[in-house]
């Protein structure tokens, strides 16, 4: 590869490897597209990337994108590792915390955060390569961050998914289709709100546990 920057994409999804390597081609980076485990490890090995977009779900039986962090760490400590997942959990972000990714990102992404997010794991990996420490993330209380997460659910996100359920039965329970539609409406709007609401929430979790680690 050229002397610009590389991005290892893992995912198991064709269209979006090609998406995303178009994108990050524009900005001038050197991406390389893995579709399985096995691929995206020996494409780190090989390569020793700036970074790497790893999707948690991975369709591949042996190896999850977990695995694939846990590998890419171990051969290329400088490696900034970017989760993307359609399948957020607070399992899921402590644990690829843990193994030392950068960043946790929920799909569909937004550009503006994703290229964002990737500017600054690529500071953080010229930091490590310039001789600084790298980055070892502090083990995080599974308790503690259980419990937050209840909290959460409680406070946040109980009350407005009642709202979802009722909306819900009142569309199926509707006397005209212009009812249903109109119940359907509100439907997306209350639940585009608990979707932002927990993407915020994993974000802020995101940046604490970052923070414990610097």
């Amino acid at each position: 590869m050229d002397g610009r920057n590389k991005i290892l994409i893992v995912d198991d999804e064709s269209s979006l490897r090609k998406v995303l390597g178009d994108l990050l081609r524009l900005r001038g980076y050197a991406p390389e597209p893995a579709a399985t485990g096995d691929e995206a490890v020996a494409a780190a090995k090989a390569n020793k990337h700036d970074a790497a977009i790893v999707d948690i779900g991975l369709g591949d039986e042996g190896m999850d994108g977990l695995d694939v962090i846990k590998e890419i760490k171990s051969c290329s400590p400088r490696t900034q590792c970017i989760v993307l997942t359609g399948m957020p959990s607070q399992e899921s972000a402590i644990t690829a915390m843990n193994l030392g990714a950068y960043a946790y990102l929920r799909k569909p992404f937004n550009v503006d955060e994703l290229l964002a997010t990737i500017g600054k794991a690529l500071e953080a990996g010229k930091a490590v390569a310039d001789g600084g420490t790298s980055a070892k993330p502090a083990p995080v209380a599974a308790s503690s961050s259980a419990q937050k997460f209840a909290k959460y659910v409680r406070d946040e996100l109980r009350s407005p998914l009642g709202s979802v359920i009722g909306l819900a039965q009142n569309i199926v329970e509707a006397d005209s289709a212009e009812d249903a539609k109109a119940f359907a409406r509100i439907l997306q709007t209350e639940a585009q709100g608990i979707l932002e609401n927990l993407e915020s929430f994993l974000a802020r979790t995101a940046a604490e546990q970052a923070e414990r680690r610097s």
